[in-house]
């Protein structure tokens, strides 16, 4: 059920309408919107809608108020992403750790933290890709070994149980070193200080990585459908990537998004793009064409850029680019920039998540909610020490902010096998009341809550590029055009992005 906000509004226009020249159509579409969107959002927040969460249940809690995922975590959190609905794989200082809360398992299993790399591999990004079962992350430098980027399976972190381990002669969760992962890296990417990847649901992976002013462009060599109806054939590591093409931009990005284009799967093959910003601007890049062209300038001598979001409207594909305190909308189909639908948020953000009709801002210690329509405030809460670590499915981000969880989570339990060396150091004191040692927090907003959805829309367009050889498919998987690869891109072969 809506929330009728129709004779409100009616009423708002017969009491405001011009007595001069007709107003035109747009601007009264927009003040129209804007009014009826700010009537829905006093209603929800008195939580008299119909629909409103605020009504529902014992505790009438706001869509965007958070769970707790992880109630103590050691250090604060570099990166991250999600894996499944019940793990996150999180970075630090002190090494790459899954996180689990599964409310099925029993025991200390529910609430769990694992290491799975010690403290020498320092890892600065990292990505999960369920539809492939692998992991990507970029290290620093550590040591000798330059910077670059990693590829796992996600079923090399599996936790076997004792027996398993026992049968293999392994050892149970004993964390990878660098002289471990040395054999699981792209060599091509050699010097990279960012990489960015395609969202799911496309038909197949892509990856951009920079390295100072050059953007190598790498593509997973199977489909999403190939790898779903042959699972067990897609056990590629390194040698999954396939290098496309090198671009060379004007200066070394300071930020990458990927943006298919929406007749991506169409006959000719239109151009992804990559959306790239500079230290003053933002530019957009064909894939394939490697053809540059100047977006959006930032003005001031100071400039910080902070987020491109690729949006769709009526299947267009739109960006909002997020600078120092300015989130600006830009379709890719108009050469003309307006700031008509510009907004501003109270503080400089560190992260944007657009879950619509909301976007969030991620500050150092606040979390600034609005509605993407027409940037109206609806929440601004704060919480100390504030990282966004993935929105990927759903929000999940780390603070020091108190919160009650759960009584089972008495039951914590922490894998320390690879804190030996640190057997010396005295404990925390658990009643300590320094900020500086209160510990982290892991949490969670779902997003079919904040966008009040039952699950989450799948908006990618299909990527033109070449199936892999059906020699690769096991005998049990058919090939050619009854495979469901060859189903969901019938113009692999003209134009793909294979074609280097």
């Amino acid at each position: 059920m809506d929330i009728d906000v129709a004779g409100p509004c009616r009423t708002w226009c017969a009491a405001n309408a011009p007595a001069g020249p007709a107003v035109p159509r747009r601007v009264w579409q927009v003040e129209f919107v804007r009014f009826g969107q700010g009537l829905k959002v006093d209603t929800i927040e008195r939580g008299d809608a119909p629909t409103s969460l605020a009504t529902s249940g014992l505790f009438k809690r706001a869509p965007w108020e958070p769970m707790c995922f992880y109630p103590d975590f050691s250090q604060e959190v570099v990166c991250g992403d999600s894996w499944g609905d019940s793990r996150l794989i999180v970075a630090n200082e002190q090494g790459v750790f899954v996180v689990t809360n599964d409310e099925h398992a029993a025991g200390s299993e529910a609430l769990s933290q694992r290491t799975i790399m010690d403290k020498t591999v320092v890892v600065r990004q990292l990505h999960v890709v369920e539809a492939h079962g692998i992991l990507l992350f970029r290290t620093d430098k550590m040591g000798r070994d330059n910077k670059l980027m990693h590829v796992f399976r996600l079923s090399d972190f599996e936790q076997p149980s004792e027996a398993e381990a026992k049968a293999e002669a392994k050892a149970v969760g004993v964390p990878l070193g660098r002289a471990e992962i040395k054999e699981h890296r792209l060599e091509r990417t050699r010097g990279c200080h960012l990489y960015a990847v395609s969202r799911p649901g496309g038909s197949h992976l892509r990856v951009v990585v920079a390295i100072k002013n050059k953007l190598l462009v790498m593509q997973w060599r199977h489909s999403a459908a190939w790898t779903a109806w042959c699972p067990a054939s897609d056990t590629d590591t390194v040698e999954g990537f396939q290098y496309l093409r090198e671009i060379t931009v004007a200066e070394s990005p300071s930020l990458i998004t990927l943006v298919d284009s929406t007749l991506g799967g169409s006959a000719g093959g239109a151009d992804n793009y990559i959306c790239v910003g500079y230290r003053h601007q933002f530019d957009l890049v064909g894939e394939r064409s490697g053809e540059v062209v100047k977006l959006h300038a930032v003005e001031g001598s100071r400039s910080h850029l902070v987020a491109a979001v690729d949006l769709y409207e009526d299947e267009e594909p739109e960006l909002l680019l997020c600078y120092n305190h300015t989130c600006h909308f830009q379709k890719l189909s108009e050469n003309r920039t307006t700031t008509e639908f510009d907004f501003h948020w109270n503080s400089v953000p560190c992260a944007i998540v657009c879950a619509f009709p909301y976007i969030i801002a991620f500050t150092q210690d606040s979390m600034e909610i609005r509605l993407v329509i027409n940037g109206n405030l609806v929440q601004t809460m704060v919480m100390p020490k504030l990282t966004l670590i993935t929105s990927k499915n759903d929000i999940f981000f780390a603070t020091t902010a108190p919160e009650f969880f759960p009584s089972r989570t008495e039951c914590l339990h922490v894998d320390h096998r690879d804190s030996t060396k640190d057997t010396m150091s005295p404990p925390a004191s658990p009643h300590t009341s320094s900020p500086e040692a209160r510990p982290f927090r892991l949490y969670r907003i779902p997003l079919h809550v904040l966008s009040g959805m039952v699950a989450p829309v799948d908006r990618r367009c299909p990527t033109p590029s070449p199936e892999p050889p059906a020699s690769g498919c096991p005998s049990g998987c058919p090939s050619g055009s009854g495979s469901p690869a060859a189903a969901t891109t019938p113009n692999s072969s003209k134009g793909g992005l294979g074609a280097a």
